[in-house]
């Protein structure tokens, strides 16, 4: 059975050969250089091609982002090496780096260093400013006898292997870039490398017959350009890219029978079998190589020896590539095919073939959980994820505020100032799980997180604090791993397939469920202090077993009916498979209760009286009658098939399936992430059956919520709710960030809310008035307010500032109130009641705005008299015309026509034109040099 992860395919980007990939460090976007000597950038979150860019005439083989990501390096078959601008693609750097085609372009881990490989036989190091991409030449590295194929530099920056056509894999010591300025002070003072001045092998010695015709040629051309003036390239033998140090390979593996055209550095615990490589200094022991010869072969770099051949293609193998998080080979080959090989297991775990032909490179990044693959062939880009996009994570407010997340992310830390809401990104991890064991700490300052990876399941399905905070458990595929909460170190291990911890119930913080008064709490337990849990293995699905971490001890076991697909923590355990939910006590395996339906996810809140159970479709919240449970289990007529009568009772039913939720410490909140965001539920109004409708919280941080983790207190009156997700590019200007958030609870709202949901509406604004400080809270309390039924005037009068007042009188339509208030903006006032339907307040708003045209149409509506006879004194002529027709005052309307030729109309309109009239209009024809028209009148 395959355990390598769900594999999607993203996109599949149809373009020309393709012989290069690199992915941004940051951006979630690929590039691809073609052969065609274009490059295609492409965004695999959105699923969109950004562009697409004649870059060159020649062809791209190799492309690598440098500089966090600003620049872009590109080798070519002309030999130059460019340094273009990640943003812009402006061109910043062009030299001539080799005689012949530039193969592979690798970015040194840990130094500004870029190492190039080319026709030339030589592998050449290159430091870069960030600031404005120069290059200069720091060493060679000679050695190979034929074109080098391609370069790997392991996860350290210590060694370099190479890859050629001599049919040899080497290895290069390239440690000395660490520390820059040390390396250049050592190769000044001759005490690394070759020392330049001294004995010089000759060209022909270090290189092969094709390459010294190469600078033959080359040399013509430059004779060529000198003797006809024009400019030709300045070699890379020249003053000015004189290396300060030349190397020598550390060793040479010779095996393969072809030409090599890619290795790369590997590990795998199968074949060390447990043993460290003294030689590799921190490096890995393993380095993978493909040749044309079909064949993959294992180096093992401290007996230099082949320990394992794979023949898996049918055709020469062009690429191979090492993902470490999923300890995984990946080879293309001119078969058509990939290969997807596990380092653990030495076997094929998948074949791959997307009908577009030879496959010719492959490259990848951890993208938070998953790992996102581009894999280059003849005919365009295929992007795949392996594995689930949303990393697992687990956080725990006992005692301290634990978070543990998995993945790797490529971003760092940045601190965040806000009012409300504070967080901090996930920091910068190349590790499989990232703890912190301070996580309030994080959120107002730097985070400070350890890296696990030791003893860590390749595949992490789950992970998990148990009830009292002191262990972690991650669960793989078929084991889990428990580590110490607060050191990250393994503790011990079991194999399973389910894996849950026990909680305690808290009878005296119960909030809904059977009151002091009805049952008689003698609660004690001492599971969390004995850290029990339980699991499912493989083997025995339909068994579950109980056990002690504390010592270790195996308590119970407990025989259910079906096969178990899921163990849920809690103070009860809950057992389900596709069809039932079943809950069994702790302290004894005995049945509770069965409820038929899918159960995805189960919350608990602290006390646990409260459950939330998570379905496909729908989400419940439930009570949990624990004196009912109590007093059943312990009766002698407690019924082992037919478990506890009304052991829950269905609260409310959400028409939602969340993704994730938790209760507030004095369960007085219920808050959820769905697709449309986070929502608050109030769980006052959900055991009053009061008509319940959630709140939508607003957290401008986070474009999207992966997970809600819980919540932690501040002080008796402020609970935080800590929320994990994908940040907001816009608000931050960046992509690709994860974030945890923590939003404020104001628990003085809560008792604010419950005051008016009782009736006490008088009292509950005088609360506000006293305890509500923040615009939000106040903003809160009105809208609850006029949920209840509260009177406007009061609703008005809660709120201390003019434009809240004026926002609110515009939200209940009370535009009288708006014009009292004087609005700023009166226009939109005016226009929000007339498009509302009240007419006289939009009338009085548009006098005095003066928007005379607006209040004759409002004075038509209502009929008012004294608003057009306001019009005739003092609007303009038009406006006065119209309203003077709409009171039948001749007089007024004549008064507003300044023509003559109108009140000729006008009077003719009403039998009133006279002779002198029509002499006035004449007059003024003739005055306007229009006698003829004058002419033309008839005279009356």
């Amino acid at each position: 059975m395959s355990s390598l992860p769900a594999i999607s395919t993203l996109a599949q980007i149809r373009s020309a050969r393709v012989k290069c990939t690199d992915f941004h460090p940051t951006r979630q976007q690929v590039i691809i250089g073609l052969y065609s000597g274009e490059i295609i950038l492409y965004d695999y979150k959105a699923n969109q091609q950004v562009k697409q860019v004649a870059l060159l005439s020649s062809p791209i083989r190799s492309i690598k982002y440098i500089a966090d990501g600003i620049y872009f390096a590109v080798g070519s078959d002309d030999g130059r090496l460019r340094i273009y601008d990640s943003f812009s693609f402006q061109l910043r750097q062009n030299i001539k780096a080799h005689v012949d085609f530039v193969r592979s372009i690798v970015l040194h881990p840990s130094a500004p260093v870029i190492l190039t490989a080319g026709d030339d036989t030589i592998i050449r190091a290159w430091s870069y400013n960030k600031s404005t991409a120069a290059l200069e030449l720091e060493a060679e590295y000679t050695g190979h006898e034929h074109f080098v194929m391609s370069i790997s530099s392991d996860p350290q920056g210590l060694r370099l292997v190479s890859a050629s056509q001599d049919k040899t894999v080497k290895i290069w010591d390239i440690s000395h870039f660490q520390n820059i300025e040390d390396f250049r002070t050592k190769a000044q003072e001759g005490r690394i490398g070759n020392q330049m001045g001294k004995r010089e092998e000759s060209l022909v010695d270090k290189m092969n017959m094709k390459t010294v015709n190469s600078l033959t040629k080359q040399a013509g051309n430059m004779i060529t350009g000198f003797v006809t003036n024009t400019p030709a390239f300045k070699s890379n033998l020249g003053e000015d890219f004189t290396p300060r140090v030349k190397f020598d390979p550390l060793f040479t593996l010779n095996g393969h029978a072809d030409c090599v055209n890619q290795a790369v550095w590997c590990e795998s615990q199968a074949l060390s079998g447990g043993q460290e490589n003294p030689y590799a200094q921190g490096c890995l022991q393993f380095i993978a190589s493909v040749s044309d010869d079909h064949d993959l072969f294992i180096w093992d770099t401290y007996s230099r020896q082949i320990i394992k051949k794979q023949q898996q293609h049918t055709d020469v193998i062009n690429s191979v590539h090492f993902v470490k998080q999923l300890q995984l080979l990946v080879t293309s080959s001119e078969d058509n095919s990939t290969i997807l090989i596990s380092t653990q297991s030495m076997a094929q775990e998948r074949t791959l073939n997307f009908g577009l032909e030879r496959g010719w490179c492959c490259s990848s990044i951890q993208s938070g959980a998953s790992t996102i693959l581009a894999l280059g062939y003849d005919a365009g880009t295929v992007i795949l994820r392996i594995g689930d996009f949303a990393p697992v994570c687990a956080f725990s407010s006992q005692k301290a505020t634990r978070f543990v997340v998995s993945g790797q992310y490529n971003h760092a830390y940045s601190k965040i100032d806000q009012s409300l809401t504070v967080g901090g990104f996930i920091p910068k991890s190349s590790s499989n799980l990232a703890l912190s064991n301070n996580l309030a700490k994080a959120l107002i300052s730097e985070p400070e997180f350890k890296q696990i990876t030791d003893d860590v399941p390749g595949v992490i399905k789950k992970m998990e604090y148990s009830a009292g905070g002191k262990f972690l458990c991650i669960q793989g595929e078929s084991e889990a791993v428990i580590l110490s909460a607060l050191t990250g170190k393994k503790k011990f291990d079991c194999q399973c397939r389910q894996f849950c911890f026990a909680a305690e119930f808290v009878p005296s913080q119960f909030t809904l469920a059977d009151k002091p008064e009805k049952f008689e709490y003698d609660y004690e337990s001492t599971l969390e202090q004995q850290n029990v849990y339980a699991i499912v293995t493989e083997k025995q699905r339909r068994v579950i077993k109980i056990f002690s971490a504390s010592d270790s001890q195996e308590l119970q076991k407990v025989k259910v009916d079906f096969p178990v697909d899921k163990l849920f923590s809690g103070p009860l355990m809950g057992v389900a498979n596709n069809e039932v939910f079943v809950l069994y006590d702790w302290e004894e395996g005995k049945f509770v209760t069965q409820i038929d339906m899918q159960v995805t996810q189960v919350i608990w809140n602290s006390a646990g009286d409260l459950v939330t159970l998570v379905t496909p479709t729908e989400t419940y919240i439930l009570q949990v009658n624990y004196g009912q449970i109590a007093s059943s289990l312990s009766d002698e007529a407690y019924d082992e098939y037919n478990g506890v009568d009304n052991a829950v009772t269905e609260l409310i039913c959400l028409p939602v399936t969340i993704q994730s939720g938790a209760f507030t410490s004095d369960s007085k909140l219920f808050v959820y992430a769905d697709l449309e965001g986070v929502h608050q539920l109030f769980m006052d109004e959900v055991t009053q059956q009061d008509s319940t409708s959630s709140v939508l919280l607003q957290v401008d941080q986070l474009k999207q919520v992966i997970q809600v983790l819980g919540t932690y207190n501040i002080d008796s009156q402020t609970e935080r709710i800590v929320l994990f997700g994908e940040a907001n590019a816009s608000y931050y200007n960046e992509q690709n960030l994860l974030y945890v958030a923590a939003v404020n609870v104001d628990k003085s709202v809560l008792t604010f809310k419950q005051l008016a949901l009782n009736g006490k509406i008088n009292e509950a604004v005088e609360y506000a008035k006293e305890n509500l400080k923040s615009k939000s809270a106040i903003e809160f309390a009105a809208d609850y307010l006029i949920k209840v039924g509260a009177a406007t005037n009061i609703v008005v009068d809660l709120l201390p500032d003019v434009s809240q007042k004026i926002k609110y009188a515009h939200k209940l339509k009370r535009y009288d109130l708006v014009v009292e208030l004087n609005g700023e903006d009166l226009r939109l006032t005016a226009e929000d009641a007339f498009m509302g339907g009240y007419i006289t307040e939009a009338c009085n708003c548009y006098i005095k705005l003066q928007d005379w045209s607006m209040v004759l149409i409002c004075a038509y509506i209502l009929g008012d008299l004294d608003a057009l006879k306001l019009l005739i004194e003092k609007a303009e002529n038009n406006v006065k015309f119209r309203a003077a027709i709409l009171l039948d005052d001749v007089e007024a309307a004549l008064n507003a026509l300044d023509s003559p030729a109108q009140q000729v109309i006008f009077k003719k309109a009403r039998d009133m034109l006279s002779p002198d009239d029509i002499a006035k209009w004449k007059l003024q024809l003739i005055e306007a040099k229009r006698s003829d028209v004058a002419d033309s009148l008839e005279e009356q």
